[in-house]
């Protein structure tokens, strides 16, 4: 069903192709997702659990999958800052080319300390790799829209989680460019998952400076 001009949109509902036809979106290879410059340590637990749970990711709910591995990759990497702090389950909302996109996001980096206001960074939809439900690409890409309209238009990062693959998008304007997934179960693609986290985190801390 076509995106209502009328009623809210909830990002939950949101699918690939309304999103093309609405906003004009376009898939292209122009933006670059940096790697940190830092060398990156992977966390003993973390690793302990990769070496304990590997066989197990693909069975997990989101919740599980939020406990037992993204919780300790997040915290490794502390998305909370002097002026900036992460958020889950919270609220956002704005109107974009008469159209007014709300919901809760999973996950979501900004600037603030007590309310997300200047959102950089999203995590959505930590599916299990059997049966998902819902296609969290046109969701991601919906939050990161919101928060251009309410950055005034920045460079806005993000990933969506589908079991053990990460894919990273970066979203300038109406162009995006989505990574290949990354296995956080394999060392080589979890130290660039790790990077690439760390890398957000600079940027974040240079823009809310400005």
């Amino acid at each position: 069903m076509p995106l209502s001009r009328t009623a809210p949109n909830n990002f939950s509902t949101l699918n690939m192709q309304d999103m093309v036809d609405t906003f004009d979106l376009k898939k292209t290879n122009n933006i670059s997702f940096p790697k940190s410059i830092e060398r990156i340590k992977i966390e003993p637990l973390i690793l302990r659990q990769i070496n304990k749970f590997q066989n197990d990711i693909e069975n997990w709910n989101e919740t599980e999958l939020s406990l037992k591995q993204l919780g300790l990759i997040l915290a490794s990497v502390d998305f909370d800052g002097l002026e900036y702090s992460s958020f889950a389950e919270r609220n956002l909302n704005a109107k974009i080319d008469h159209y007014y996109l709300n919901g809760n996001v999973d996950f979501v980096v900004a600037k603030g300390k007590y309310e997300p206001r200047n959102p950089y960074f999203f995590i959505q939809e930590f599916k299990k790799a059997k049966n998902p439900s819902g296609d969290p690409l046109p969701q991601l890409l919906g939050e990161m829209l919101v928060a251009q309209e309410l950055n005034q238009n920045k460079l806005i990062y993000g990933t969506y989680i589908v079991g053990r693959f990460w894919y990273f998008i970066a979203m300038k304007g109406r162009e995006f460019t989505e990574l290949s997934p990354l296995d956080s179960t394999n060392l080589e693609d979890l130290e660039i998952i790790l990077s690439h986290l760390n890398w957000v985190k600079e940027y974040i801390e240079i823009e809310v400076k400005k």
